[in-house]
């Protein structure tokens, strides 16, 4: 017999005695977490690198589409190595990174962050970044 009782986030799940064992087991065990969905943030990046290339840094663009645009097995993976991506692209680009561009980026990582927080722009991601480092983030 299996009971099984809602609190919060856990889920109880208490099996009393059957014939297979002749104690009672208390587990305890996470709910299938919620997913959080993403908006379609490529065609985004896309515009940006465009940008980025008119602005006369087309290899630096270059390399951050075949890193951003590589078949991956997961959505999942895919947005962590495209944010990945940006942050070294921001990296290696510096102040030469034309405004509107940076802000398509920062938008790109904003909706990157709905799934992996420590890749979100700005100082809050950069933070998250550096508390990770430790374990701590």
């Amino acid at each position: 017999m299996k009971f099984v009782f809602l609190q919060r986030e856990m889920v109880i799940i208490r099996y009393s005695y059957d014939s297979f064992s002749q104690y009672s087991r208390l587990a305890l065990c996470r709910q299938s977490p919620i997913m959080t969905a993403t908006n379609d943030f490529y065609p985004t990046l896309r515009r940006a690198i465009a940008l980025a290339r008119e602005a006369g840094l087309a290899d630096a663009a270059d390399a951050l589409e075949s890193r951003a645009f590589a078949a991956f097995t997961t959505g999942s993976e895919a947005a962590g190595e495209t944010g990945l991506a940006i942050l070294a692209f921001r990296a290696q680009t510096g102040s030469r990174l034309p405004p509107e561009a940076a802000r398509l980026l920062d938008a790109c990582q904003t909706e990157i962050a709905k799934v992996w927080p420590r890749l979100r722009p700005g100082w809050r991601g950069a933070v998250r970044r550096w508390l990770g480092r430790w374990g701590v983030g």
